[in-house]
């Protein structure tokens, strides 16, 4: 009986490990769009001036909603994680 409760705690912690790996790798992709992302920015802004506030504009709504859609991605996770939890905690 205990060993079945080890396999439960394990496969509990290799899945944490991997949804944390997802959010991690997700995040530094949404980080490398956001700097390739000023450098044409500043291309741009150096043949136009006027146009320059607009597009910090458009990339901080950009980053802003990049970051609640990520938030919300790992609330849904964690609450994943808190049913997987009492499941495992009342069936082992």
């Amino acid at each position: 009986m205990p060993n079945t409760n080890r396999r439960s705690w394990a496969r509990l912690v290799l899945l944490v490990i991997g949804i944390v790996g997802v959010i991690v790798w997700s995040s530094s992709l949404v980080l490398s769009d956001e700097q390739a992302g000023p450098s044409r920015s500043t291309r741009s802004s150096k043949s136009s001036s006027g146009g320059s506030s607009a597009n910090v504009d458009q990339k901080l709504d950009e980053i802003l909603a990049n970051q609640k859609a990520i938030l919300q991605k790992f609330d849904a996770i964690m609450e994943e994680l808190r049913i997987i939890k009492v499941r495992t905690i009342y069936k082992g």
